[in-house]
């Protein structure tokens, strides 16, 4: 998982993480900007709930 928040000024966070996808089907790839102030547990419970068919 990657945390950009190095924008000057800005308060804009990045959060992105990859992972293989089940049967290795592929690659899943998933980027949010989570809303500000929501810490990482709101992450955490959002990319748990990630879900490939």
């Amino acid at each position: 998982m990657a945390l950009y928040s190095s924008c000057p000024g800005a308060k804009t966070v990045i959060v992105e993480t990859a992972g293989v996808g089940p049967g290795d089907a592929g690659l899943v790839y998933v980027q949010i900007a989570p809303p500000a102030g929501s810490g990482p547990a709101f992450v955490d419970t959002l990319l748990a709930g990630v879900r490939v068919r």
